[in-house]
């Protein structure tokens, strides 16, 4: 946040949720001065209403399934950047409808992010294409069909042992 800070004095990072490193992120915060910066918000039930707040969506996990909250952004047409863990990589598509970074890698989320606040128009374009991505590959409509066509198979498959 600091490189990102000494380039945009005005951004700002709203980091949603808890975890066992609370504690250690606050001192980090207050050692580095970025209380103006960086807010912590905590456990909020429909995350989601937050979104309108966000220029950019990040989703820096180091082990994840493919999360729901990575669709909510997508359908909310956020840009998004996202670690390159588990499904992720199955709806952000690199450079096409967001960014796919290294886990564990702090200097590629700030390239990602400043490459995006210096861009306002691939902004657009991602926020775009991961929205027609979102809509159209992982719909209710869209998963009911895969999940009943996977059902079919198996029963398909166990009549035919």
């Amino acid at each position: 946040m600091s490189e990102i800070i000494s380039l945009f004095p005005t951004a700002r990072l709203m980091i949603v949720g808890e975890g066992e490193k609370q504690e250690r992120l606050v001192a980090q915060i207050k050692k580095r001065g970025l209380e103006k910066n960086i807010s912590l918000i905590g456990q909020v039930d429909n995350a989601s209403s937050l979104f309108r707040a966000f220029d950019i969506f990040l989703i820096c996990s180091v082990k994840e399934g493919l999360p729901y909250v990575l669709l909510e952004a997508g359908i909310k047409g956020l840009p998004t950047v996202a670690t390159d863990v588990g499904g992720m990589g199955e709806v952000i598509v690199d450079m096409e409808n967001g960014i796919l970074i290294q886990s564990k890698n702090h200097k590629e989320i700030a390239r990602a992010i400043i490459y995006l606040l210096k861009n306002r128009c691939l902004r657009e374009k991602f926020g775009k294409a991961l929205y027609e991505k979102i809509r159209s590959k992982f719909s209710l409509g869209e998963m009911v069909t895969q999940t009943t066509y996977l059902y079919q198979k198996v029963h398909a498959e166990k009549i035919n042992l």
